[in-house]
């Protein structure tokens, strides 16, 4: 039986926290932001998301945090380059 949303946070944010911080080179408020969009993109898509075992759910959630850690440094890059160093 899958938890509830709410129960899946509970149980997973520090989880997510400690990815997040292992992994993103930022300082305590983009961490948290990360963590906070993490959550919501799971929120988004939880109802049709299915898993056998509760590790499924665990790299579900590490999977959406990377692809945002991932996602949120591309952007960074682009927007710190200035356009002769883009060629």
């Amino acid at each position: 039986m899958k938890p509830t949303f709410e129960t899946t946070v509970t149980r997973y944010v520090k989880l997510v926290y400690y990815f997040a911080h292992r992994w993103s080179p930022g300082s305590k408020c983009v961490i948290d932001d990360i963590v906070q969009e993490t959550f919501y993109k799971a929120l988004q898509k939880y109802d049709s998301f299915t898993f056998s075992t509760e590790s499924g759910l665990k790299a579900w959630l590490l999977t959406i945090c990377r692809n945002h850690i991932y996602n949120t440094g591309r952007s960074r890059r682009e927007i710190l380059l200035e356009p002769e160093e883009m060629e």
